[in-house]
Order: structure tokens, then sequence, then C-alpha cells
């Protein structure tokens, strides 16, 4: 267990047994006959350090290490103390993550930056390893490059912005799937069923127009795909174009970048919390779902995409 106060209550220990909790409400009360050890304890309670580390490394007697943990357990159940044992275990899950972001725009720069900062510990720019480029005035926004590395690599412009923040941006060693997969250009149709086939969860984010389509997040053989869509009839080409189109078309200058922001924010969000594992029984709430975000309005809406049965996308789940 790692344990924390509870910042929301007072405590004053009125002698070397007995604690005083001060609860939000305004109304108090005792608790006694704690061990003796146990100011000294708590006071090392900042919610990094396992509990069982914490009485070893103030050599706490063992005989009374039983005794510590049913009151341990005690000012747990009434709030006093919390187990954050979870968000330790989110925290190590995101270190380890490994995502894989395809298309070098304003979204994949935003994206990469805000897991980075959420503690993803491996962001790869797979299309920047396919070719090289160079940061252009397009490539300018909010948490993209800076105008004074316009000319310098993109590659390693990126790069060094994701080490910055603790993320690594290179490939693992040994054959490893991504975690996760973020389109955020224009892809190839075999491509998305290359993800399909290995079972690579994936999420969409691009531009229809003046709208910002996110979503939908994509867990192979249980959500709706994106052949789903397109056999749903739900605008054929929202997302994949032929890769021809895509090379010859240039980076552009973000004319909403509040709106990009807000698109990036929210599928990063949704990332996090697949990552992490927060919401291991409901799932990210793109799921089955495309939000679009229009600066004329502004409007946000949420389309719920339903399977289309003859897409064999999920005929293994039935």
């Amino acid at each position: 267990m790692r344990l924390i106060l509870n910042p929301e209550i007072d405590v004053l220990w009125r002698d070397k047994t007995t604690l005083q909790v001060r609860n939000p409400d305004g109304t108090s009360n005792t608790i006694s006959d704690l061990p003796s050890d146990m100011k000294l304890i708590l006071s090392s309670c900042t919610g990094i350090v396992n509990i069982s580390e914490i009485l070893l490394n103030l050599n706490i007697d063992e005989r009374i290490h039983e005794d510590i943990n049913i009151a341990l357990r005690f000012l747990i159940e009434h709030r006093v103390l919390i187990n954050q044992s979870h968000l330790y275990e989110q925290s190590e899950r995101l270190h380890k993550s490994y995502v894989q972001v395809i298309g070098i725009n304003t979204f994949a720069f935003q994206i990469g930056q805000l897991l980075a900062a959420a503690g993803v510990g491996r962001i790869v720019f797979d299309s920047l390893t396919k070719k090289q480029a160079t940061v252009t005035l397009g490539d300018i926004n909010i948490l993209g490059p800076r105008a004074r590395e316009i000319g310098t690599s993109l590659s390693q412009s990126l790069r060094d912005s994701l080490l910055a923040m603790g993320a690594r941006a290179e490939k693992p060693n040994q054959e490893r799937q991504p975690d996760l997969v973020i389109i955020c250009e224009d892809t190839e149709s075999f491509e998305i069923n290359e993800l399909m086939i290995n079972r690579v969860p994936h999420v969409f984010i691009g531009k229809t127009g003046e709208q910002v389509n996110v979503g939908p997040f994509v867990i192979p053989g249980i959500q709706t795909c994106q052949n789903c869509l397109q056999l749903n009839s739900l605008k054929k080409n929202l997302f994949i174009f032929p890769l021809e189109k895509r090379k010859k078309k240039a980076r552009e200058i973000d004319k909403n970048p509040s709106l990009t922001t807000l698109a990036s924010s929210l599928l990063v969000t949704n990332c996090i919390s697949f990552l992490s594992g927060e919401l291991a029984n409901s799932g990210p709430s793109l799921l089955n779902v495309v939000c679009d975000l229009d600066a004329n309005g502004p409007t946000i809406v949420f389309r719920k995409l339903q399977p289309n049965p003859q897409c064999g996308c999920r005929w293994e789940a039935a």
C-alpha cells in the first residue's frame, strides 16, 4: 500500500497513541489506542513509498507490524488515510507504454507533447522515420516547434521536446507491437487493416473542411471499426484518402489553434484512460463514437456509431 493523509481533514496528536481528526464538515472525532510508532509512520506516508518499505526504513519492530497494519486499515476505512497504490500502478503502466503516432501535422505535434506530459514513456512519430522533414511555418503551433526552429530537422525538434519531458522517441529494440496507434493523417486502408489483423488498438483524429473529427477509438474485434464507418456510408473518405494525395499536400498553417488543441486534448484524455487502465470496465468515451468539433458556432457533436454486420471486424467476438 502507498498511503497518504487525506488532504481534506486536519489531524492533531493528543499524545503518542491518540489522534484527533477534524472532518471537512467541521465535526471531529478521536481515535485512541494507536501503536506508539504511528505518528512517525503517518509522517512518512507520502503516497510514494510502500508501507512495508516505510516500516523497514524506520526500523519498526517486526513484532508489532500486525498491530500497525490493523491500525492502518482502520484509518483507511475512516478516510484518515487514502491508499494511492492504484495511481502508482497507473503511472507505471503509462511509463511502460509505447504509442505510435502516424502523421506530420499540428495534431501529431500536440498529441505527442500531451502524451509525454501525462507520463507516457515511449512516443514514436512513425512518419518521421520514413522521410526527412524540416520545420516549416505550418508546423508552428501552441505545443509544437517554435519559429526559431524553421528550417531545422523536424524529427530532432520533436525528439528533443519529448526527451525534455522524460519520454523516449525511438522504437524499442525488440519486436514489440505498439500499445496504441494514433492516426493523425489520411492513411491507406491496408495500413488500418494491418492494425486490425494484429489486434492493435488505434484511434483517429483529422479534419473535414473546417470541422475536426475525433474518433472512433477502435479495439479490434470488440468495437466499431473504420471499415464499419465506410460501410455505413458515413462520409466514405472521412479519414482514408489515397497515399499519393497525402504526399503532395503541404503542411498548412493552423487557422484555429484553440479548436485543434481542444480536439487533441479530448483524444489524449481517452488515450491516457486506456493506457493507464483507469477505465478498465467501461473503456474510453470514444469507443463507438466520433466527436465532431466545428469552429462555426462553435458546436461539439458526439455521433454514436453502429457496427456493420457485413464487416468482419466483430465476427470473432460474436
